[in-house]
């Protein structure tokens, strides 16, 4: 281990989760890697949550511990981001756990490589099972922040947890993730956090361990429609900022294309839906294809829906009901003609 061991920030967003967070906190605080601050923000938890957090608190008094109201995962993140002091950073959400030796086996990988972003694999833990064959074995030591995003785009998790990050990524930055973004928090944060990263490092280690449960963010959620549209909406500026930092424009195309297939995943979408809001994030590449014309043949719905779009996407939405309420409608009578 270092000489000199820089402090490190381990920053854990809390909410309902009264039957893991104590086990997450101890095994955060009881790293072998020991210069350390652990920072729990609970979001406004309305079950046992805070309550043990304060008792962990009571036997590990240098526990920093925030409550405040419910404000989403991205808004409390960023709460605790405020508050760290550490060289690098940690986030563990609050139903996971680390390996005792999580955080020793990353700092030693990130000192040994100067790395700006260290990560290692991932174990997916079961309620009932811990299956090791569904950790992430991934063989590389230390890429730069382009090569990684062609790696995340090919399926390596694109997650902000269980990842060493200099702080100074944050500060030096501006690093943008809207406080109502409604799935792909992780990787909208990622991507840019990649995007200033001279490094990435990897260790060949299980140093995290996600806990899946049905009731939990990920587990269960599945996102209307609506959402997902002003979401697409309101990300699409953005998006082309954050993919003019790389200049590989095939790289630029997978950062649209993954988070579509994220935003694909959160919500059973149909033809019609899926169909725009792969527009709206791709309208680059149908242009450049020119299969405009193709798909308004196909759905002239979708045609009269887009250019409205241009002017007022609520307008737009408003339509997307009323044919919807049409189409129901002329099933519904065609239905009972058939009586």
């Amino acid at each position: 281990m270092s000489v000199i061991e820089k402090l490190v920030s381990i920053i854990i967003p809390a909410y309902n989760v009264d039957a893991h967070i104590e086990k997450c906190l101890l095994s955060c605080l009881r790293q072998t890697y020991k210069n350390i601050e652990v920072i729990v923000v609970n979001d406004g938890s309305t079950d046992n949550t805070l309550s043990i957090i304060g008792k962990v608190k009571l036997q590990y008094p240098k526990l920093i511990v925030i409550d405040q109201k419910n404000k989403g995962l991205t808004a409390t993140r960023k709460v605790g981001l405020a508050a760290v002091t550490g060289h690098y950073i940690l986030h563990v959400d609050g139903d996971d756990f680390l390996p005792l030796n999580a955080l020793e086996v990353l700092y030693n990988k990130a000192a040994q490589t100067s790395a700006d972003i260290t990560c290692g694999k991932t174990c997916r833990v079961y309620l009932d099972r811990v299956e090791q064959n569904d950790c992430k074995s991934i063989r590389f030591d230390c890429i730069d922040g382009s090569k990684f995003i062609e790696l995340v785009y090919e399926g390596i998790g694109n997650n902000i947890w269980g990842k060493l990050i200099k702080r100074s990524l944050y500060h030096d930055n501006e690093i943008i993730v809207p406080d109502d973004i409604v799935v792909g928090e992780d990787y909208f944060a990622l991507i840019q956090l990649v995007a200033h990263s001279k490094a990435v490092a990897y260790e060949d280690t299980v140093v995290y361990n996600y806990l899946y449960r049905p009731s939990s963010i990920m587990g269960d959620l599945k996102v209307d429609y609506k959402r997902i549209l002003k979401f697409a909406l309101t990300l699409d500026s953005t998006l082309n900022r954050i993919s003019s930092y790389y200049n590989d424009k095939a790289i630029s195309l997978m950062i649209k294309h993954k988070l579509y297939d994220i935003l694909r995943a959160s919500h059973y979408l149909d033809d019609y839906e899926e169909e725009k809001i792969n527009y709206i994030l791709n309208r680059d590449f149908y242009n450049n294809k020119k299969r405009r014309g193709n798909i308004f043949r196909l759905d002239k719905r979708l045609f009269i829906s887009l250019q409205i779009n241009r002017f007022s996407p609520k307008v737009s939405y408003l339509f997307d009901c009323f044919c919807n309420a049409i189409i129901r409608l002329s099933s519904k009578i065609k239905s009972l003609l058939k009586w």
